[in-house]
C-alpha cells in the first residue's frame, strides 16, 4: 500500500507545489479574515476611509468609483461584512480543498479589488 502511494506521487508530484501554494493562500485569506473580525474593521468605517482617501488620486475607470463612492462608501458597514466573510470563505476553502476553482477566482477578484484600493 505504501509502495501504490509512493509510485503514485511520480504521477502526480507536481501537483504538490501547486497545493501547497493553495493552502498558504487559504491561510493568508483566512488569517485576513480573522484580523478584520477581531479588529475594529467591522464598527469602525475603515473602509469608507480608505476609499475616500483612495478616490482622488485612482487609476480605476469611472465606473467603479462611481460604484466605491455611491454604493459602497454610503452603506461601508454592510460591504466591511460582506468583505470579511468572503474572504473567510474563501481562505477555508482553498485550505479545504472544496470548490478551488471558483473560489480561487473570487480571491482573484478580491486581491484585484485590494490592488485598486
Amino acid at each position: 500500500m505504501i509502495v501504490a502511494f509512493l509510485e503514485s506521487v511520480k504521477y502526480v508530484g507536481h501537483f504538490i507545489p501547486i497545493a501547497i501554494l493553495r493552502i498558504y493562500l487559504g491561510y493568508y485569506f483566512f488569517d485576513l479574515a480573522y484580523e478584520h473580525y477581531t479588529g475594529d474593521f467591522l464598527t469602525q468605517p475603515h473602509l469608507a476611509a480608505m476609499i475616500n482617501e483612495w478616490l482622488p488620486t485612482s487609476p480605476a475607470p469611472d465606473w467603479y468609483m462611481y460604484f466605491l463612492e455611491n454604493v459602497v462608501v454610503p452603506s461601508w458597514r454592510f460591504f466591511a461584512y460582506l468583505l470579511t466573510y468572503l474572504e473567510f470563505v474563501i481562505g477555508l476553502s482553498l485550505i479545504l480543498g472544496f470548490l478551488v476553482r471558483p473560489m480561487a477566482l473570487l480571491g482573484f477578484l478580491v486581491c484585484l479589488n485590494y490592488l485598486y484600493i
